[in-house]
């Protein structure tokens, strides 16, 4: 394959097609590069433990795409413009809430606010709970930059006694999950 400008991105930063599209990450790509450099080592030496020629189709196959990813590699290096910043949020209010005492089978929920800090919209992907007792809610529209955004976290209290439970937030291009905790006390089932 041959590495091509991207026809909507060539004026704007000049980044390029690339045919490996989802190995977009920098430890991707030298694990690539060093894979294929690996494949033409072990290439040449089957061929010569065997006597035979070497064959340049197969070779000159896999030095074109080192060579690719090479030059991938170099320009990702160069150009700091292709890589994107990881979205950043500030916590308006504590990450960790405390309910006190609940009563039993009464849900109750808290929102936590937060600011997107950065200079690209933020979105929210998911929010996962710990269990099946505590659900979330959250805003799937965009937060533009400057703007707040909120997540609710309910527990369903169905259990008597302590808990303590977290929901993590995904948010759209940061590897790391934000992690939000509640917890309290039910009180007032039959025992």
């Amino acid at each position: 394959m041959l590495l091509l400008p991207h026809p909507k991105c060539l004026p704007r930063c000049g980044s390029f097609f690339f045919p490996y599209q989802d190995l977009l990450n920098l430890p991707d790509l030298v694990n690539l590069f060093r894979n294929k450099i690996y494949q033409i080592f072990e290439i040449w030496q089957i061929t010569f433990q065997h006597n035979k020629s070497l064959p340049s189709g197969v070779v000159l196959q896999n030095v074109t795409t080192m060579l690719l990813i090479l030059f991938s590699l170099s320009f990702w290096l160069n150009n700091p413009v292709v890589t994107l910043a990881e979205p950043t949020i500030e916590w308006l209010t504590e990450t960790e809430y405390d309910f006190g005492d609940v009563i039993f089978q009464k849900p109750v929920q808290h929102t936590f606010r937060f600011k997107n800090t950065g200079t690209e919209a933020l979105v929210i992907e998911n929010v996962r709970t710990s269990c099946g007792c505590t659900g979330s809610t959250w805003d799937e529209t965009p937060i533009l930059p400057d703007s707040t955004g909120r997540i609710t976290v309910e527990f369903d209290a169905k259990q008597s006694g302590y808990f303590r439970k977290y929901a993590r937030v995904f948010l759209e291009g940061k590897r790391s999950a934000e992690k939000l905790w509640v917890s309290g006390f039910v009180v007032g089932a039959d025992e």
